[in-house]
């Protein structure tokens, strides 16, 4: 798994601080395979963490309307 901090911080340790959240209805809509961590010479000058990131696929979402409770 690539470290989600950049080589400055990380000091080869393979650290992997950072993470997505989602509510249980989002969570379905993950394209499985594909989170990522951004790694680019700019990212790493510009924040001592790497973006992360992963796809939705919004058509496993079901739609209609609010339940109780949200």
């Amino acid at each position: 798994m690539t470290p989600t901090v950049n080589t400055k911080t990380d000091h080869g340790q393979g650290g992997r601080i950072d993470h997505i959240l989602l509510s249980p209805m989002l969570a379905r809509a993950v394209v499985p395979g594909s989170y990522q961590v951004h790694v680019s010479d700019a990212g790493n000058e510009a924040s001592d963490h790497r973006m992360v990131s992963v796809r939705l696929d919004l058509t496993r979402v079901r739609s209609g309307p609010m339940q109780a409770g949200w």
